[in-house]
């Protein structure tokens, strides 16, 4: 879990989600989602599941980018 100012952006293809915990989103950089309806809630589960597959994409996104930029360093 992350707590990050709206006005941060992710440098990257993938659109992030985020929750928003106070005040308000002016800057649109993050789809944003509810709280869970529900402990164990099936349709937020499967926002969770959404949720964590976009980050990992970002992730994996970040890591590419990051190898390419060494590997042209290194040559």
């Amino acid at each position: 879990m992350n707590y990050i100012p709206t006005h941060v952006r992710v440098n990257g293809s993938v659109r992030l989600c985020a929750m928003l915990v106070r005040g308000e989103d002016r800057y649109g950089h993050f789809d944003l989602i509810d709280p869970p309806a529900a402990e164990r809630d099936p349709a937020a589960l499967a926002l969770h599941q959404r949720v964590s597959d976009r980050y990992r994409e970002n992730y994996n996104e970040q890591v590419r980018r990051h190898e390419q930029q060494c590997a042209g360093v290194l040559a």
